[in-house]
């Protein structure tokens, strides 16, 4: 290989990197996982804060079944909105579930969602929020919670 052709691999690969680098700073999102502490959300709801504001969430019915609706309460922190949500397996792949909003009162949305069964009888879930604050910012909360068959 000449060093023409090395040089110009060394500029590209430097060049890409530098591409990756700006894209993940320009789309990173600050993730912050169960701010109060190590709340499980079988056990209840659980509290969480976005520029300082306050929030909660919450499943029900509890023990959280599988196959059936499982209901999504979210109190949104002031001036904060709800841009996804969804649940996955962290024990066993079970894909990105979808949490489906179906209705919103200010900043009280109620959504739902439905937990697959499988080979697992013991399951570990986590549910992610992607929220906006009230400055445009995009932010991940999540928390993780069990089924048992």
């Amino acid at each position: 290989m000449s060093k023409q052709n090395h040089l110009g691999l060394i500029v590209s690969g430097g060049l890409l990197a530098g591409i990756l680098l700006i894209t993940y700073l320009v789309n990173r999102t600050e993730s912050l996982s169960q701010q109060s502490g190590p709340c499980q959300l079988q056990q209840g709801d659980c509290e969480f804060n976005v520029a300082g504001q306050p929030g909660s969430i919450g499943l029900s019915p509890k023990p959280i079944p599988i196959e059936e609706p499982l209901a999504v309460s979210l109190h949104l922190p002031k001036g904060s909105a709800l841009i996804s949500a969804h649940i996955e397996g962290v024990n066993m792949y079970m894909g990105r579930i979808p949490v489906i909003a179906e209705q919103q009162n200010g900043q009280i949305i109620t959504a739902v969602s439905y937990l697959g069964s499988c080979s697992e009888p013991n399951m570990q879930w986590r549910l992610v929020l992607v929220l906006q604050d009230a400055t445009g910012k995009s932010l991940t909360r999540n928390w993780e919670f069990y089924t048992h068959l």
